[in-house]
């Protein structure tokens, strides 16, 4: 209401601004919900082989579900340090991500390892939109294998709380995650005990006497 009224007020569609005097209410601080193992395992076991594709993805290679619903196995390909695949995220941008072989040799199967008759290069979902399964389908179709109210967005912040836990690195991870702001990234990344706990210790002030 106060940018909508200050907008109006300011193109001179209103003759005052109703909206001044209201006060500012705080956003509610997002808070990551990584899937646990549990949530990751059961997912698998219902997924069938086109959806435990797309988990990988979302699991493996922090995918978003319209990363996924785009990919193709022109995305990846094999470097000096090892695998990798390019993610075509939001706004036309793309980021490389490394990934395992064994992902690598699972997405170079293509459409064919999930769908008999399927080609074995191209998209690796097939579909109706612009030749490739629409975001939302790639979403619905997780959701449905994932328990309770569990997402494949979920497998995202998992992706990036493993990969902050495993390096400490929040600047290394907002560039797997292709994120603008490193504000965005601490969104999908949880904080565990041990990490506050190993924080605080290195905070601690020893004496090397």
């Amino acid at each position: 209401m106060r940018s909508f009224f200050r907008w109006a007020y300011r193109e001179r569609h209103v003759t005052t601004n109703p909206a001044k005097a209201l006060p500012k209410v705080a956003a509610k601080k997002a808070k990551a919900k990584p899937a646990p193992d549990r949530v990751w395992l059961e997912s698998l076991m219902a997924a069938d082989m086109r959806e435990e594709m797309m988990l990988e993805l979302a699991c493996h290679a922090g995918f978003r579900r319209g990363e996924v619903a785009v990919c193709s196995t022109e995305d990846v390909h094999e470097e000096f340090d090892g695998w990798m695949i390019t993610a075509h995220g939001k706004g036309g941008k793309q980021r490389e991500v490394p990934i395992s072989p064994e992902l690598a040799a699972l997405l170079l199967k293509g459409a064919a390892y999930h769908t008999p008759g399927a080609p074995k290069t191209g998209y690796l979902f097939p579909g109706d939109d612009n030749g490739h399964l629409s975001p939302r389908w790639v979403g619905t179709l997780c959701s449905r294998v994932m328990p309770g109210i569990w997402t494949m967005h979920k497998l995202r912040h998992r992706y990036g709380t493993r990969a902050l836990r495993g390096t400490g690195n929040l600047r290394a991870v907002q560039e797997l995650l292709g994120h603008e702001s490193v504000a965005t990234t601490e969104i999908y990344t949880e904080v565990g005990g041990e990490e506050r706990r190993a924080a605080a210790a290195a905070a601690v002030y020893r004496d090397a006497a």
